[in-house]
């Protein structure tokens, strides 16, 4: 009987420590494509595998209503996609531009604008990082092989998301160095756009082996970015990209 009531014991400590880890509404803005809404698997699965919550913001034109939504959650993330067109950062397009979704721009932007507003702590991945700096001003490389001389990287990658395929460079104090422990990471690369000049405010947090920017973190305000796919190598069961959801920053409870 003894060992019974022990035995119990332990399990309800266990589960009240389950419950005890409070859960955060993660909010993923709508990759919106030929007016369908769409997240790709890989985000909601990182966010439920670390205990969070998955919340889609659905795109829309209604500011107000946007607000309200953004105003609920406890972070977002603008994930990847098409080439944001250059008129956002006063260039001309290249020949070379990839498609790009004028109706996504505006929506990402307006993400952005509200996440500031109501200082919700905001992740840029790909495109998302990409949007992020020319929101704050900054620039990209229309065409990155064509632009870019050093040709160290493929980052276009023809293996799948879950299998990292080059280096990055991590500076100290930095994030991605809090939750890796590490200097370097091996990452994947998807992405034919990258930062070129980065946006005031910002401060370069890690760099591929051919200079290009892997990630960048603000001092000035709750926002952070990298070039690759942590969800995509959370698939792969990355230990160092599993921290990366698990401790990505949050609103602060009032």
């Amino acid at each position: 009987m003894k060992k019974r009531m022990l035995l119990l014991s332990f399990m309800f400590v266990g589960l009240m420590n389950i419950y005890a880890q409070e859960s955060h509404l993660i909010g993923i803005a709508d990759t919106y494509n030929n007016g369908q809404t769409t997240v790709p698997r890989a985000y909601i699965d990182a966010i439920l595998k670390v205990g969070n919550i998955p919340i889609v913001i659905p795109f829309m034109q209604d500011e107000k209503r946007l607000e309200e939504i953004i105003g609920r959650l406890d972070a977002v993330i603008l994930p990847g996609g098409e080439d944001i067109a250059p008129a956002r950062y006063h260039e001309m397009p290249s020949p070379k531009l990839g498609k790009v979704n004028l109706p996504r721009d505006s929506f990402d932007m307006a993400v952005i604008k509200l996440a500031m507003k109501e200082h919700i702590p905001l992740l840029g991945i790909c495109r998302g990082m990409q949007a992020i700096n020319v929101y704050f001003g900054g620039t990209l490389y229309q065409d990155l092989p064509s632009e870019y001389q050093i040709k160290k990287v493929a980052h276009r990658q023809s293996v799948p998301k879950a299998i990292p395929t080059h280096v990055v460079y991590v500076e100290p104090h930095s994030y991605l160095a809090r939750v890796s422990g590490q200097d370097s990471l091996q990452v994947n690369s998807f992405h034919h756009q990258a930062v070129k000049d980065l946006a005031a405010g910002f401060r370069v947090t890690a760099r591929g082996s051919d200079g290009v920017i892997e990630a960048f973190e603000s001092d000035k305000y709750p926002v952070m970015g990298v070039q690759f796919h942590p969800e995509g190598l959370v698939i792969g069961n990355d230990s160092a990209m599993i921290e990366f959801f698990r401790s990505m920053p949050v609103k602060r409870k009032k």
